[in-house]
């Protein structure tokens, strides 16, 4: 929910230069269904539309829904807010390519975890995905001895193998084949 501090304009869409459908007087109560770039979409009963965000001050947050356990992945580094909207400070940042389960949807903004906390993201910067799938890697652990030549997976432990003088050999007779399961 928002109120608006000025004679506001709603428009048609998110610039000035999109018509305006109407206006409203300092105080109005607006529900905030989204945001798109300094504009605020909003609904005002049954009309909705747009308004700057310069002329709407945050009275309540957003509800958040929440209908099915959604997936993402960031586009791009990704703030993490402490509430639904760009007015919440920033507690941290994701990585481009973080992969993050959506527990809600608050206007345009997701619920995540991260960083042990519970935070909300643009929805701009997430591409929504199916449920990801485990990753196989497999990676040569030797049973006896701790020589893995600092190789991170099998073909390049193989490599080294290949490389390393015949009595030492045993190394690789002697390893494992250990499955490590990543998300």
């Amino acid at each position: 929910m928002g109120t608006t501090t000025a004679t506001t304009s709603i428009r048609t869409g998110p610039l000035t230069a999109y018509s305006i459908k109407g206006t409203f007087a300092k105080g109005t109560k607006l529900a905030i269904i989204g945001t798109a770039g300094s504009f605020y979409k909003v609904n005002y009963n049954g009309t909705s539309g747009f308004v700057s965000a310069s002329t709407v001050s945050i009275v309540a947050p957003m509800p958040v829904t929440v209908a099915k356990t959604l997936y993402g992945t960031t586009k791009s580094s990704t703030q993490v807010r402490t509430g639904a909207h760009i007015n919440y400070s920033v507690y941290a940042t994701m990585p481009t390519g973080y992969k993050m389960v959506i527990t809600g949807v608050a206007g345009s903004f997701y619920r995540v975890t991260y960083a042990n906390k519970t935070g909300y993201v643009s929805g701009t910067t997430v591409t929504l995905t199916a449920k990801p799938v485990p990753t196989v890697s497999t990676v040569i652990v030797p049973l006896y001895g701790n020589h893995t030549y600092g190789c991170r997976n099998a073909a390049e432990y193989n490599a080294v193998m290949a490389k390393v003088q015949v009595t030492q050999r045993h190394e690789f007779f002697l390893s494992q084949l250990v499955m490590l399961v990543s998300f």
